[in-house]
C-alpha cells in the first residue's frame, strides 16, 4: 500500500467503462437524487423548505441562489420523490413564448387530425428526462406536422398552457429562468397569474430555477405576484465537512478506498488535511465538488481500488490555482469598493465568516456587524451597512434578492472563494493590491494607500 503516496501526475489509461462510471458518480449536470445507485447528499433542511413552498395551495414556487449549489437537482430530486408530474423547461436569452411553446409540443403521426397529450417523466442514469408535451397527431408527411406544430406554437396563449397542464396535473418547471426576456417573463408571470384565479390541483404551479434578480423580477413585471411566488434560496453546504462527505459518498460508489476509511494509519492521520483542502478548492458547491471528484477518481487506474491523501491534496491545490487565474482579473474592482468603503470591509469579514457562498439576510448581518462595531466603542448605522452591500452588489460581487433586498448572496460563489483564499494567502494578496494600483496609476482615480492604514483585504478565516 505504499504506492497510495506516489505522487505521479501522469494521466493513467483508464477504460471508457471506467469514466463513465466516474461521469456517473461524480456529474456536474442536474441530477435526481432517487434510486440505490445514485450519489445524493441528502439536505434535509432546504428540502423541507421547498416542499412547504410547493403545497401551500395557490401559489408558485422560486427556487433561487447562486450558480452550482444544486438547486436544479433538488427540485427535481423533490418531485421525483413525490412521484409528481412535471414539464421541465430550460431557457435561454433568446427563447421567445412561441418556442416555449414549441417545447411543450411534439408532432405525431396517426390517422386522423387531432390533439391528445402525453406525458414523458422518466431517469436516465439519475438524470431528469421528464416532459410533457402536446401530441398533434395528423395523416400528413412529417414536414407537414412541423409546419402545423410552428403554427399551433404561434396561436398559443397562456390560457392553453393552463388547460393542458390542468389537464395532465403536472407542474411546469422553468430553468435558467434569469435568462427570460422581459417579454418572455411578462407572459410567465401572466400563467401565474392566471393559474392563481381558478382552481387547480395543488401540485399544478409553476417552479421558476434561477440566480440573480430573478425573484425582484418577477414581482417587478408582475407587483400583483406579491404573495403569489414563494421564494426559497438555496445556498452552498453549511458545514465544510459536508463537501468531504459529499466527495466520498461519490468514492464509495465507485468502490474506492480513500483516507476516511483506509487502512493505512498514515493515509488516515491526513484526514483533516484533505479535508480542508477540498474545501479549499470547492468551498461546498455541488458543482465544483463534482469536478474535483472527476479530477481526482478519472486519474486512478482501474485496477486500484484507492486514491491517496496526495491525490486528493493535489487535484484540490490544482483547482484553487485554476481559479485563481480564471478570476483574478475580476478583483480589482471589489477591491477598489473595500478600499473606498470601511463598512464593506466589515460586512465582507462577515460574509466570510459566515461562509461566503451560503445565503444570508441583511438584517442577520447588521445585528452582528453592530454588536462588534459596539463592543469597539464604535456606532454602525444601518444605512451604512446598506450603503455597503448596494455598493458591493453595483460590482457583481452580491446579489440583493428578496421583496426589498433583505436576502443576499455572492454572484459568483467560485469567483467570491477565490478571492477569500487570496486574501489569505500573502503572495496573492500583494499581487492583488499591485495591479489595483497599477491600474489606479493609469485612470489617476484612487489615491495611493498609507502604510499606517491597514490592509483592507485583511479578513477572518472562511
Amino acid at each position: 500500500m505504499a504506492r497510495e503516496e506516489r505522487k505521479d501526475q501522469t494521466m493513467p489509461d483508464v477504460s471508457i467503462e471506467w469514466r463513465e462510471r466516474v461521469g456517473r458518480a461524480f456529474n456536474t449536470r442536474p441530477r435526481i437524487g432517487v434510486g440505490r445507485h445514485r450519489v445524493w447528499l441528502s439536505r434535509k433542511h432546504d428540502m423541507d423548505a421547498f416542499r412547504d413552498n410547493f403545497f401551500n395551495p395557490g401559489t408558485h414556487v422560486c427556487l433561487d441562489g447562486p450558480s452550482g449549489v444544486g438547486k436544479t437537482s433538488l427540485a427535481l430530486t423533490f418531485l421525483a420523490r413525490e412521484k409528481a408530474r412535471y414539464v421541465y423547461v430550460p431557457l435561454t436569452r433568446h427563447t421567445s413564448w412561441p418556442d416555449f411553446c414549441r417545447m411543450l409540443l411534439k408532432p405525431v403521426h396517426s390517422s386522423e387530425l387531432g390533439i391528445s397529450t402525453d406525458m414523458e417523466v422518466g431517469l436516465d442514469r439519475g438524470l431528469p428526462t421528464g416532459k410533457l408535451r402536446i401530441s398533434l397527431g395528423s395523416k400528413h408527411r412529417p414536414s407537414d406536422d412541423v409546419d402545423y406544430l410552428t403554427k399551433t406554437s404561434a396561436i398559443w396563449t397562456e390560457h392553453h398552457v393552463v388547460e393542458s397542464l390542468c389537464s395532465e396535473a403536472a407542474a411546469l418547471v422553468i430553468d435558467d429562468a434569469e435568462r427570460a426576456s422581459e417579454d418572455l417573463l411578462t407572459r410567465l408571470s401572466d400563467l401565474c397569474r392566471l393559474m392563481t384565479t381558478r382552481e387547480t390541483p395543488l401540485c399544478v404551479k409553476l417552479c421558476f430555477i434561477g440566480t440573480d434578480h430573478l425573484f425582484r423580477r418577477l414581482l417587478h413585471v408582475n407587483p400583483s405576484l406579491d404573495q403569489r411566488v414563494l421564494q426559497t434560496t438555496l445556498g452552498a453546504f453549511n458545514d465544510h465537512r459536508y463537501s468531504w462527505h459529499f466527495l466520498t459518498l461519490g468514492f464509495d460508489a465507485l468502490g474506492l478506498r480513500h483516507p476516511g476509511n483506509s487502512r493505512v494509519r498514515e493515509e488516515r492521520e491526513r484526514l483533516d488535511d484533505c479535508i480542508a483542502a477540498v474545501y479549499e478548492a470547492a468551498d461546498g458547491l455541488p458543482k465544483s465538488l463534482n469536478a474535483l471528484g472527476q479530477r481526482v477518481a478519472t486519474r486512478v487506474e482501474e485496477r486500484r481500488r484507492w486514491v491517496s491523501a496526495g491525490e486528493i491534496q493535489s487535484a484540490s491545490r490544482r483547482m484553487t490555482d485554476q481559479n485563481w487565474r480564471q478570476y483574478s482579473s475580476d478583483f480589482p474592482k471589489v477591491l477598489r469598493v473595500l478600499d473606498e468603503v470601511p463598512t464593506a470591509r466589515s460586512l465582507v469579514r462577515a460574509l466570510y465568516k459566515r461562509g461566503i457562498a451560503r445565503v444570508h439576510y441583511a438584517n442577520d448581518l447588521y445585528v452582528e456587524m453592530a454588536a462588534e462595531a459596539a463592543a469597539d466603542g464604535d456606532a454602525l448605522s444601518e444605512q451604512l451597512v446598506r450603503t455597503a452591500m448596494e455598493r458591493l452588489a453595483a460590482v457583481d460581487f452580491l446579489v440583493l434578492t428578496g421583496r426589498a433586498g433583505e436576502v443576499l448572496y455572492v454572484a459568483q460563489p467560485t469567483a467570491a472563494h477565490a478571492l477569500g483564499v487570496a486574501m489569505r494567502d500573502h503572495r496573492r494578496s500583494q499581487e492583488m493590491r499591485a495591479g489595483l494600483r497599477d491600474r489606479s496609476a493609469v485612470s489617476g482615480s484612487f489615491p495611493a494607500q498609507d502604510a499606517t492604514d491597514g490592509d483592507p483585504l485583511e479578513t477572518d478565516s472562511p
